[in-house]
């Protein structure tokens, strides 16, 4: 998990904290659970410090990346994505198969979309206006 800033460079920290989760493989906790720490201030927890937390800074834009490369299925929880915290705009929103996705916003126009396919030159699309030309007409 990486913390980014709004010029998507890693957030800079007096404590050289670059990630969670890289170097460090992440402490568990008595019962189990691994609870990652993503705030400004480090947890009171010394080994936490190094191993949990992400610092993240107090104020401004920033982004937070969690990758998960092929992760196993019955590890993830049933109520994941985690809730976000209700005093901060998220755009993390349950995909489907319960994934988590982040919404971004729409760069290009639609009008491409909106298009047939057969006025895109798809194949699809001239396949079938082919196959109606070539039938008799009643």
């Amino acid at each position: 998990m990486t913390a980014d800033d709004s010029d998507s460079f890693l957030v800079a920290n007096a404590d050289d904290i670059c990630a969670v989760g890289h170097f460090a493989e992440p402490l568990a906790g008595p019962d189990g659970a691994t609870t990652l720490y993503v705030q400004a201030e480090p947890p009171a927890d010394a080994d936490l410090q190094t191993a949990n937390w992400l610092p993240i800074p107090t104020s401004g834009t920033f982004t937070v990346t969690l990758r998960l490369y092929a992760p196993i299925t019955d590890e993830i929880p049933a109520d994941w994505p985690p809730a976000p915290d209700p005093g901060r705009r998220s755009r993390l929103t349950p995909g489907r198969r319960g994934r988590a996705r982040l919404r971004a916003p729409h760069r290009r126009t639609s009008a491409r979309r909106a298009a047939p396919a057969a006025a895109r030159g798809g194949v699809r699309g001239r396949v079938r206006g082919a196959a109606r030309a070539d039938r008799a007409q009643p």
